[in-house]
């Protein structure tokens, strides 16, 4: 009987710290409150100038958090989005806006954003005729992440108008964090509706949006900017864990369909048995991956107050509210919700 291998701790999660710059811009650099902010991330403003640079993604989203609180701008994170340029994400963002369709824009940047930021996820899902974009952080630890979510999606709608010629907005914008206290101040930003406790972060596009052809691609230069960027992931996919994919596949699946072994192997293009031998190898399996999942997102969206639990229900591909609730105190041995406090509030 061949001996299970005990999985290595997984890699912490990075950003390119150059991603900080668009804060610093927002930022008074001489106010003593900015200073100790900085410091107590540990920030530093000579570090920015290499735009290879990386910092630990959970103290770049923690920063913008801190960041918003300290300037009093609930709405930080879509603000700076709106300033975004392809350049700010480097050569994947002009591989982006070099593409000829949206379609193979979002395919690039699916393939190439590890380059810039890891243990994240972006692609396109089918939704009936139209198509989701969607974009979440894997590691449930990091939260909240609010500014990061509005940050990048609003950056993305910056990058989506980069490609086209004619005003574009989204269909809808799609956020996995509660509604705050002022919704109308981001509707207003996006200029769409904007709906709260998703499965995941992400913008609602036309499926003629997606295919439409907006430019004739000059193939030698995004050759170059895709040879770039391919070594630059080298580290990154050899680290990758198949635990980490299914995860993320459970994330965007959820609320849509059965979560199986067979899906999900489909869905990765490897036979159901390989995938399973796959996880055995990394300590885990389908069943744990998923009721973790639930466990993390259950606890995550009831320890920031959320209040529609029919949504929640729904994200998490129940039926009922009665059988989360049974399926929760069977995971933690909690009830799911106790008088005015929430089990995570435990």
């Amino acid at each position: 009987m061949a001996r299970r291998r005990t999985p290595s701790a997984p890699p912490v999660p990075t950003i390119r710290a150059v991603s900080v710059q668009r804060l610093i811009e927002r930022l008074d650099r001489d106010d003593e409150k900015v200073s100790a902010l900085l410091q107590q991330h540990d920030v530093a403003l000579a570090g920015l100038i290499d735009p290879y640079a990386i910092m630990p993604l959970a103290r770049y989203v923690a920063l913008l958090e801190d960041a918003a609180d300290l300037l009093g701008a609930p709405h930080l994170g879509a603000e700076m989005g709106s300033c975004f340029r392809p350049a700010d994400i480097g050569p994947t963002g002009l591989i982006f806006s070099l593409s000829g369709t949206l379609g193979d824009a979002f395919a690039r940047m699916d393939r190439y954003l590890p380059a810039f930021q890891t243990s994240t996820s972006s692609g396109l899902l089918n939704a009936g005729e139209d198509v989701l974009w969607a974009y979440r952080i894997h590691d449930p630890r990091i939260w909240p992440r609010r500014q990061d979510a509005e940050y990048a999606v609003m950056a993305t709608c910056e990058l989506i108008r980069s490609c086209l010629t004619s005003p574009w907005w989204p269909m809808e914008v799609h956020f996995e964090h509660s509604a705050p206290a002022d919704t109308g101040a981001l509707r207003r930003l996006f200029r769409a509706p904007v709906l709260f406790d998703q499965p995941t972060n992400g913008l609602l596009l036309s499926r003629q949006d997606v295919d439409r052809v907006n430019r004739v691609e000059d193939r030698d230069l995004l050759q170059v900017l895709e040879r770039h960027v391919t070594e630059l992931l080298q580290v990154h996919q050899s680290e990758e864990t198949f635990a980490g994919r299914v995860e993320w596949l459970i994330a965007m699946y959820l609320d849509k369909r059965p979560i199986t072994l067979d899906g999900m192997a489909a869905a990765l293009g490897v036979p159901p048995r390989s995938l399973q031998r796959r996880l055995a190898e990394e300590g885990t399996s389908l069943r744990q991956l998923l009721r973790d999942h639930r466990t993390r997102l259950t606890d995550a969206r009831l320890g920031e107050g959320a209040r529609d639990v029919a949504g929640l229900v729904q994200a998490l591909g129940y039926s009922e509210r009665s059988v989360l609730s049974r399926a929760y105190r069977g995971w933690t041995g909690r009830p799911l919700i106790r008088g005015r406090k929430t089990a995570h509030e435990r």
